[in-house]
């Protein structure tokens, strides 16, 4: 299953081989006690044929996959240990730890050059603009990769992606350490970037194969935390090993063994965790234990070439003309994950040039961004998390109003342009620096308190197409994160930073009634979406299984 299905949708539905034996009817037909084997193994072939005939078969991978006959449709039974949501919940942690560390090494890596930037001005040539492309070209990526990675995922499963992009990620580290010349460095930080997003989009589907709705709150809760840790860890560590005189190529080094150990982490402790690959493996299995046709869910989907250039390609773009819901929550999102990234270029520029800072202290700036990020997300795990369950309790698993899920919001969003308007209008050189650092606490509690009731709101509304929605909003937020940075120099420098947050704050106050305009209105919002509705007729019938 991913974010946008339940594993527990899956009941085992076993014909009954016994009656195979004892005279009655089967799935395979009525047969004698002579004709079967009194072990329970397969019928006669020309019994098995028989319901090819009646059924009707694909031929997949060199095997009979039954079209549609209920009674061979493999499913989980109760307390099944091959799935997920049966795993003991000491493992099904450690893999959401693993999870938020996969995407930590994805972000870390999209901020970490800003503390080498000067040094790869100077050597490259280039332009402060180009220079600035070393880190949005990267994030760019963010755009390009979810496109693939997340439909791709609801395919061949988790696993097999986050193995392809990391293994080709370390090797694009190893192409950014050893580049001749700028376009070099600006290609392999864009395919990076696309390898990177993998953990982004997966690992979101990953935890949502592991937890139920009821849990899933507290899980992500320690999942999104990554996003935000790893840019506010990367320029310290960054400007620290610029200040310390290291060579730029050195950093890139350290991203690749990063990556590289994550590599390993994936291939030796994290398994396929998307019920339906689980099923289709099992139903393998028991075709070729049995000879009889067994088959998933999953098997019977259509996944021709067009179909899968139609999942890539357009289901996440036609996710966001048909609803406008989700597109207002990835406007949001992208507001504010664009004033993140925008940071690293105001941050500099406040702190090194109006209070002459060098790189590594500079980079310190972002510690009270990392702790308020921390806060937000510990208080919407300890007070949030368990009130939404609480509120929940009320409710049947199918009725849960998404809604619930946007408490922190109303708390966050007023937050964020307070925050940023602190930022600005205590920029000036005669206000102590510690003033205007200090705002990234607040900053970095709003955002968390708005980003993570958002993400979770797009999961439990669109359930079994989360996954690709969840795409979508990485694509549009990641186009912000990537174009901000670009015009950020230009802004802070012709506006100067009162003026040029006071714009920032304006644009969030604008967004900021969007959480309360779904509290009042989102039922009836929800109940013209086709998604949502799909979405919510599914977990009724789930629930009724």
């Amino acid at each position: 299953m991913s974010l946008s299905s339940s594993a527990s949708e899956y009941t085992l539905a076993v014909p009954d081989l016994e009656k195979n034996v004892s005279g009655t009817p089967g799935p395979y037909g009525t047969t004698s006690p002579g004709e079967g084997d009194s072990t329970g193994l397969p019928p006669p072939h020309s019994a098995i044929e028989a319901v090819e005939e009646q059924a009707g078969f694909d031929e997949k991978d060199g095997e009979r996959v039954s079209k549609g006959d209920p009674d061979w449709e493999v499913r989980f039974e109760e307390g099944d240990v091959e799935n997920p949501m049966n795993w003991s919940m000491r493992y099904r942690w450690y893999l959401v730890f693993t999870a938020g560390l996969l995407v930590l090494n994805a972000t870390f890596a999209s901020s970490a050059p800003t503390g080498v930037l000067s040094e790869m001005k100077t050597i490259f040539g280039m332009s402060d603009e180009v220079s600035i492309l070393v880190l949005s070209l990267f994030v760019a990526g963010y755009v390009i990769g979810p496109l693939f990675w997340g439909p791709l995922s609801e395919v061949y499963g988790r696993r097999p992606p986050l193995i392809v992009a990391f293994a080709l990620y370390v090797g694009f580290q190893v192409g950014s350490a050893l580049a001749p010349n700028t376009t070099a460095v600006l290609i392999f930080r864009l395919l990076g970037g696309i390898c990177a997003s993998s953990p982004i989009v997966v690992t979101g589907g990953q935890i949502g194969d592991l937890f139920e709705p009821r849990i899933r709150g507290l899980a992500i809760s320690i999942f999104v935390l990554a996003p935000t840790v790893g840019p506010a860890i990367g320029p310290i560590i960054g400007g620290y090993m610029g200040d310390a005189g290291v060579r730029w190529s050195a950093l890139y080094w350290l991203l690749c063994a990063f990556a590289a150990f994550c590599l390993l982490v994936i291939v030796f402790t994290i398994p396929e965790t998307y019920a339906p690959v689980i099923l289709v493996q099992k139903a393998k299995r028991l075709r070729k234990e049995t000879g009889e046709p067994w088959f998933a869910p999953l098997e019977r989907k259509q996944t021709g070439i067009k179909a899968r250039v139609n999942d890539v390609c357009v289901r996440p773009f036609a996710m966001l003309v048909e609803e406008p819901m989700l597109a207002a929550i990835c406007c949001y999102m992208s507001t504010i994950y664009g004033i993140m990234y925008l940071n690293f270029v105001a941050f500099p520029i406040i702190f090194q040039g109006t209070h002459g800072f060098r790189a590594g202290p500079s980079g310190l700036m972002f510690l009270p961004f990392l702790f308020g990020s921390v806060a937000g997300t510990s208080l919407s795990a300890l007070y949030y998390n368990p009130k939404y369950i609480r509120d929940a309790a009320v409710y049947p698993s199918s009725k849960v109003p998404p809604e619930l899920r946007l408490n922190s919001a109303y708390i966050g969003a007023p937050l964020l342009p307070i925050s940023i308007l602190w930022l600005g209008f205590t920029s000036y050189p005669s206000i102590h620096w510690a003033v205007p650092m200090m705002s990234g606490c607040l900053m970095g509690f709003a955002l968390s308190l708005i980003f993570l009731p958002l993400m979770n709101y797009i999961v439990d509304t669109y359930i079994y197409s989360a996954a690709t929605a969840l795409s979508a909003a990485t694509v549009i937020r990641s186009i912000a994160g990537a174009v901000f940075p670009l015009f950020g120099k230009t802004m802070y420098t012709a506006l100067t930073a009162p003026y040029a947050c006071l714009i920032l704050a304006v644009l969030c106050m604008l967004l900021m009634p969007l959480p309360f305009i779904f509290k009042k209105f989102g039922p009836r919002i929800r109940g013209r979406s086709k998604n949502a509705r799909l979405a919510a007729e599914a977990m009724a019938a789930t629930e009724a299984l």
